[in-house]
Order: C-alpha cells, then structure tokens, then sequence
C-alpha cells in the first residue's frame, strides 16, 4: 500500500480531526493540519505531501481556491477541494469545468477515502 503523504487545510478543528482519523486508519500519513493558509505554506515548505485536502471556504481573505492554486504550484500537490456549500456557489469559486476535484460535506469515510485515492491516482473523484 502507499504510504501517501497527506496536508490538511481546514478551518474547523472537529472536521480536520475526524478526516485525519479516517486516513489515518485508510493507511495515509498525515503529514499535518492547517487551519490558515499560512500554516498551510509553512507544513508543505516543511513536511511536503502527496495530496492536501482543501477546504474551500478557509478564511475571510483567502479562500481554499488561491490556497489549492499556491500548494499545487509552489509543492506540486495533488489537490481534493472539501465544501459543504451548494452547486452552484462551488462553480462560481471553481469555475466550470472545476478546476479541483470536489468532495461534498458531509461525506462518508468510504466517499473521503475513495476520494483521496482517486486523486492520488490522477483521476477525479464521482461525484
């Protein structure tokens, strides 16, 4: 199994904790969880990963979009955006075709994990 390294960006603690937990138990290392972008920059400068799970509404300034754009770029991280908003909120921020693959709250640990692993095998995840 690949020992697939994992960032998470997400500004609500008990949501982060619980999808460490999951990947966690799935067999992912979890390299580190941000709630800021900044924190975000700082564990990907430091730990690198594979992947970073993205929530897409993160602050008032930033928005989990320019966060995802500045990970990929800068670290080449594979990216899986997260958002409990509506359709078409997710299109206006992700444009049309999405620009990220998408994972709707609430989610399931089968749906987060067989997310992460479409993604990490460069596919998109169903929706």
């Amino acid at each position: 199994m690949c020992r697939c390294r994992i960032l998470i960006v997400e500004d609500d603690f008990l949501i982060a904790e619980r999808i460490r937990q999951i990947l966690v138990q799935g067999g992912y290392d979890v390299v580190g969880m941000a709630a800021r972008t900044k924190h975000a920059e700082v564990l990907a400068g430091e730990q690198g990963a594979d992947l970073a799970i993205v929530n897409l509404k993160l602050e008032v300034d930033v928005d989990g979009v320019r966060t995802a754009t500045h990970l990929h770029r800068k670290h080449g991280m594979k990216i899986l955006i997260t958002t409990g908003f509506c359709d078409s909120s997710v299109h206006i921020w992700l444009g049309n075709p999405m620009t990220w693959p998408c994972l709707r709250k609430p989610f399931t640990e089968n749906e987060l994990l067989t997310a992460v692993s479409a993604c990490l095998a460069g596919a998109r995840p169903s929706p």
